[in-house]
């Protein structure tokens, strides 16, 4: 898979999480996490979720799920994300 199916995002992520890709570490069941995540107290982070390299999840953010974080993005405090993708930041 070379690039994430929109029409069905969540199917893709969880397809992803399956089959990791190099470079990318289990958080917990369902969650994919990239080198230098950063992911502060009070986060909530639901499956299926995959954040990219030196992305930052910040206080109280809450994923929750069907979540594709680019590298570098910054889920801001007390943001709520769902069934999104950001894009490198």
């Amino acid at each position: 898979m070379s690039i994430l199916e929109v029409s069905n995002l969540k199917k893709t992520i969880e397809k992803i999480i399956d089959n990791p890709p190099e470079g990318l570490t289990v958080y917990k069941e369902g969650v994919l996490i990239g080198k230098n995540v950063t992911i502060e107290e009070g986060a909530t982070i639901l499956p299926p979720t995959i954040i990219m390299d030196g992305a930052k999840i910040r206080q109280g953010a809450y994923i929750r799920g069907s979540a594709f974080i680019g590298e570098g993005a910054v889920v801001g405090h007390c943001t709520e994300v769902k069934n999104s993708i950001l894009m490198a930041g």
